[in-house]
């Protein structure tokens, strides 16, 4: 077996109870690396299409990468794949420590099928595997059923993975979280977990892991630390002190903060109750780090002692959530944020999506298509703090209301009719993040193109225009016009980039900023695992990925037609405001209106990517190009041409 691995992958069957341990090969590593692409393979080749997310066939799987628990920088990633009971697949990742000590006790990957007859929760103990009973754990929020694991086997330093009622209730937008916090959270991975009656998995490992060059692995890892401080001096500044929360103020400056469901894209006034400085004066934050991360940009919420919300203690309030439960939702009170942000992560409820589908249901309210008597006698609003966090609690219980929000927006919106569908700010059925797309042609791409729906990090392409980042060695050497439709193809070379953290196992915030080169990614894989692969064939390998999931996405029935954007991106102007900065690329105008002209984004990006216009896909040849020629044949058989 290659270094770096731990050379087990393990594949549970939850009907049978049959645990196996199976060899994974050098050869295997060389062709799908790990992490997502490893992921997504196993997905691909053990997911039969059709099949609906909670049906006992629909895998569940997760994978480390060949840097996870290594002393290259963030080296704490897992990721998890399955069908999507919400939009078209999960592919998530998620940090802190359990991905390292699932390898530390000796396994890269775990695939979890069929379903148990009783709620169940795997021990993972070094080399003891094995399936104990949950039912005492079953009803119980995540923060008790960790503390409940970490008291049955007696250690409280083991590494934790759970669900929460969110999750038993089959929640489409539930998540699974690794000791508490750190969660795979979009698409809706808790609920298939709590499809399949499995609680919780606990993890304690004592082996360790070996490179295959230490000195010249060690160079690499000091490349890469260079790379990170010198090409991304405003993170290294932030992200210590506040995290993702100082964000709040940078994406309301460049135009493209989610306020009132997209309706509007700026707010001082929303913004100033939520972004940095509120984030400490209000919070009293305390930083933690992941594995082996020198970038801490964590945090969470101490007790609050006093307020309406005394009593509330959080993890980070990310400035996905402050966005979702707060700009979104047309609140600007960072403390009752932190109060939805708390019982989000107790349920086991993706922040993101949970935001987007209360703001759809407020405007709805708004818009006289949903009443009093349709929402519980809550009066729904933009600005109804109370209505805000009571909304999260019932979703996490399916209770009233709740029940049709637990169903995400897409579902929610067909269900109640009546023109509200306008309303669902979602791609390929996943509420999409927030950044707005009319104010970034490269964001506009982002949401449009992503195969798992509207998600911000496949990749992060802000990045690419109103932040200016480049990275020459990566194929993006200028900053693009935020405001010009078409020149998108970097978008794809910035996917494709984006994917090196994904398949290797360190952090999105290594390649966010365009910071981490190529080659010094190339240095950290060959020297970990003695598999020469260069900076230029992991980029190869990246593409490999993207079209694994664009295969997935047409053996499901997606098209050319699915990569696309709501109305009210593409047909409801909105004011940008321009900073100065950009006013380059406005003619000196200080404000101009917008809407995405999504035809010709996305149209620039498939030139790009040499994708048909009418399946979305590349060619046959590129296909074998990639090493997935078997996935070419599948897809001819299943009646999907290529070109």
């Amino acid at each position: 077996m290659a270094k770096a691995y731990a050379g087990t992958g393990l594949r549970i069957n939850l009907s049978t109870g049959e645990i196996i341990k199976e060899k994974f090969s050098k050869s295997a590593a060389k062709s799908y690396v790990g992490g997502y692409l490893l992921g997504m393979k196993l997905l691909y080749d053990n997911y039969k299409p059709g099949t609906d997310a909670f049906d006992p066939g629909n895998p569940l799987i997760f994978c480390t990468g060949p840097l996870t628990g290594t002393t290259a920088p963030t080296a704490a990633s897992i990721t998890c794949h399955t069908k999507s009971p919400l939009s078209t697949f999960v592919a998530g990742r998620a940090g802190g420590h359990l991905g390292p000590e699932l390898k530390f006790a000796g396994y890269d990957y775990i695939m979890i099928t069929g379903k148990a007859k009783k709620p169940v929760w795997l021990w993972i103990d070094d080399d003891k595997v094995e399936l104990r009973d949950a039912r005492n754990l079953w009803g119980r929020l995540v923060e008790e059923t960790d503390e409940a694991i970490k008291g049955i086997v007696g250690d409280e330093d083991i590494e934790t993975m759970i669900i929460g009622p969110a999750g038993e209730n089959k929640v489409r937008i539930a998540t699974i979280n690794c000791n508490v916090d750190r969660v795979f959270g979009r698409g809706g991975p808790g609920a298939v977990m709590g499809s399949k009656n499995f609680k919780a998995v606990g993890i304690r490992g004592s082996k360790s892991l070996t490179v295959a060059d230490p000195k010249r692995f060690k160079r690499a890892v000091a490349q890469n630390m260079k790379d990170l401080k010198e090409r991304d001096e405003w993170s290294w500044n932030s992200m210590p002190k506040v995290g993702t929360a100082g964000w709040m103020s940078a994406v309301n400056y460049y135009g493209m903060l989610p306020v009132k469901n997209f309706q509007e894209n700026h707010s001082d006034s929303i913004a100033s109750g939520l972004d940095e400085k509120a984030y400490v004066k209000k919070l009293k934050i305390r930083p933690y780090a992941c594995f082996n991360c020198p970038l801490t940009c964590s945090h969470y919420t101490p007790t609050l002692q006093e307020g309406k919300y005394a009593g509330t203690s959080s993890g980070a309030v990310e400035y996905e959530t402050a966005a979702g439960l707060g700009a979104r939702c047309g609140i600007r009170n960072i403390q009752a944020v932190a109060k939805a942000t708390e019982l989000c992560a107790q349920y086991g409820i993706d922040t993101i999506s949970c935001g987007s589908t209360i703001a759809w249901a407020m405007e709805c309210a708004e818009r006289g298509l949903l009443t009093v008597e349709e929402t519980d006698g809550e009066e729904l609003y933009f600005g109804n703090i109370d209505a805000m966090v009571n909304l999260v609690e019932k979703i996490g219980n399916r209770e009233g209301l709740g029940d049709l929000l637990a169903e995400g927006t897409l579902r929610a919106s067909n269900k109640i009719g009546k023109g509200t569908q306008a309303y669902a700010m979602q791609v390929k059925g996943l509420e999409i993040s927030a950044a707005s797309p009319r104010t970034s042609k490269c964001v506009s791409v982002m949401y449009a193109m992503n195969e798992r729906g509207g998600h911000h990090m496949d990749p992060y392409a802000p990045s690419l225009d109103a932040y200016g980042y480049t990275n020459k060695e990566a194929g993006m050497p200028r900053q693009l016009n935020p405001y010009e439709s078409g020149d998108t193809g970097d978008v794809f070379r910035l996917k494709k980039y984006t994917k090196l953290a994904d398949i290797l196992g360190t952090c999105a915030f290594t390649v966010i900023d365009l910071q981490t080169l190529p080659s010094t990614a190339g240095e950290l894989f060959s020297a970990a695992t003695g598999i020469e692969m260069s900076g230029q064939k992991l980029l190869e390998k990246a593409e490999m990925l993207i079209t694994l999931m664009r295969a997935f996405n047409a053996r499901n029935g997606l098209t050319a037609k699915d990569d696309t954007l709501p109305d009210r991106f593409t047909k409801e102007p909105i004011m940008v405001n321009v900073p100065k900065e950009l006013q380059q690329f406005s003619k000196g105008k200080s404000k101009i209106k917008k809407v995405a002209n999504v035809e010709k984004d996305v149209g620039d990006y498939y030139k790009a990517a040499g994708y048909d216009s009418k399946t979305g896909l590349p060619s046959e040849k590129r296909f074998k190009e990639l090493g997935l020629g078997e996935v070419a044949e599948d897809l001819k058989n299943k009646g999907i041409s290529l070109a």
